[in-house]
């Protein structure tokens, strides 16, 4: 059972107040994808993010110069976010995320989590906070494998 300890695992809700921490469980719903799912394409409408649990979530953007995707990151850790673009405008992926392995995520609907950190405006500071670390942190990610790659 996911309690709301297991959410504050996440470096996305770390800081919360367990009474913050329990209006976001009341979105999260538990889901289980297995080896070579994909969770979201690239370009699709964001209307979820995730939370890993467990197993990994290789995240892949379509180069314009190969068929294939490119892996940009791969997460396996517990608590890492999957899908940011589901609460963050324009709402569109940025990338796909496919299992590398089964996979257990807490599913939140973007716009519910939106709207509960417009209803409580420090949380919604902090996780904000938090994803624009996330998002920075992602980005050197490809930044790195951009200019290792030329």
């Amino acid at each position: 059972m996911i309690t709301t300890h297991t959410l504050s695992q996440s470096a996305l809700f770390a800081d919360l107040s367990d009474t913050q921490l329990a209006t976001i469980m009341a979105l999260a719903e538990e889901a289980t994808y297995g080896q070579g799912e994909t969770l979201f394409q690239e370009g699709a409408a964001a209307s979820h993010l995730y939370i890993l649990l467990s197993g990994e979530v290789r995240i892949e953007v379509q180069s314009n110069t190969s068929p294939q995707r490119l892996a940009t990151t791969s997460l396996n850790r517990p608590g890492q976010l999957v899908g940011w673009s589901g609460f963050v405008a324009p709402h569109s992926y940025t990338a796909a995320a496919v299992c590398q392995t089964e996979c257990r995520l807490l599913a939140i609907p973007g716009a519910a989590l939106m709207g509960a950190l417009e209803d409580d405006p420090a949380m919604g500071f902090i996780v904000m906070r938090r994803t624009a670390e996330l998002i920075s942190g992602r980005l050197r990610n490809i930044q790195h494998f951009v200019l290792k790659s030329l």
